[in-house]
């Protein structure tokens, strides 16, 4: 955790923000690099395909950090967009504030790497998920670690986050249903 001195130099940087159901933080392609973290609400990153498939790659609730590390990292657009599924509040960072803040703090530049060590390990769990677990697996995981909000997600963002239709998102509940029973 930041020493006060790195919290202190750091509070002037973060703007407070609101986000309205369905509003965007993100688009695709914006290359303005920014961070936010979520102190309130539910958001959810995807993949818009040129026909116009989305294709959910996660979910965050308050406590995380929201952005695009192409943006941040390596000045790229943005490749997915970030959506508020409830009404969000959150502080928003500019990235430049966030490059100073790690130069001018030892502090910061160990909090930025063990955040980057989650998130490597998050993919790698996703990905492990996605090659070695049914799609029946991959849904009760989901339940387990959005236990919270799941019943607020709509059926598809799941089933997209699942990489599965609605349609077997709906049979997969059925054959729990009937296992439970």
């Amino acid at each position: 955790m930041p020493s006060l001195p790195a919290w202190q130099a750091a509070a002037p940087l973060w703007q407070p923000c609101h986000y309205q159901r369905d509003q965007h933080l993100l688009h695709t392609g914006e290359q303005q690099p920014r961070l936010w973290l979520l102190m309130e609400g539910l958001v959810r990153f995807y993949y818009l395909t040129p026909a116009g498939k989305e294709f959910n790659k996660s979910f965050a609730l308050p406590g995380h950090l929201l952005g695009s590390l192409s943006t941040l990292l390596a000045n790229q657009p943005a490749p997915f967009h970030i959506q508020a599924l409830q009404p969000c509040r959150a502080y928003l960072l500019q990235g430049a504030g966030l490059q100073q803040l790690a130069a001018s703090h030892s502090d910061w530049q160990t909090l930025q790497l063990r955040l980057l060590q989650q998130l490597a390990l998050r993919k790698e769990q996703r990905e492990a998920d996605f090659l070695l677990r049914s799609a029946s697996e991959r849904y009760q995981q989901f339940l387990q670690e959005h236990a919270e909000v799941a019943e607020q997600i709509a059926n598809y963002h799941i089933a997209s986050y699942l990489g599965i239709t609605e349609v077997a998102l709906s049979r997969i509940r059925q054959r729990l249903r009937t296992s439970s029973a």
